[in-house]
């Protein structure tokens, strides 16, 4: 509800001043720098962590819950985007990849990422957790000319780099 009350704040800036505005809604973004043991940290640095460690990566539900994961540039290059673009109206977009993939699959592909085999720890599902997210980007797109580059291995493989780096210099926690 804080989310949508910023936009529509945003909203009225526009319409009572003229302000340029543009809210972006971001999709599950991962990258470097994000904590894994962290309350806020999203499921990839936790699973890249597990998976490092050679624990097993702990899946809340069945596994068939699907996010489109987006890589943190991606973010960053609809950010600029829109703080470049001249807007004919205030602009409310999905950043995204466009794409989904289950949390099984995820686990699957990080598996992949760190060449080892993961094993994965099924628990209940928590309660309010939304079933399938997707970004629709086609206003972004068609507004900011917005295309996302970096897909989720290639995402998957800098933010592991990042992490293997950060345990090797002994600064990631995890």
């Amino acid at each position: 509800m804080s989310k949508l009350a910023a936009e529509q704040y945003c909203m009225g800036l526009n319409a009572v001043y003229g302000i340029e505005v543009a809210a972006l809604r971001y999709f599950n973004v991962f990258g470097s720098r994000q904590d894994p043991n962290s309350q806020y940290s999203g499921v990839i640095p936790k699973f890249l962590s597990q998976a490092l460690d050679g624990v097993p990566l702990v899946v809340f539900g069945d596994g068939t819950q699907s996010r489109d994961f987006t890589y943190v540039d991606n973010v960053a290059t609809a950010t600029l985007s829109a703080s470049e673009h001249r807007l004919d109206g205030p602009l409310i977009c999905n950043v995204g990849c466009g794409s989904s993939h289950t949390v099984f699959a995820l686990a699957e592909a990080v598996g992949r990422v760190a060449k080892r085999p993961v094993r994965i720890e099924y628990v209940a599902a928590r309660p309010g957790d939304v079933l399938h997210s997707f970004a629709d980007i086609t206003v972004a797109r068609e507004a900011l000319g917005y295309d996302p580059t970096v897909g989720l291995e290639e995402g998957l493989e800098s933010t592991l780099d990042w992490m293997l780096a950060q345990r090797r210099a002994g600064q990631c926690p995890g």
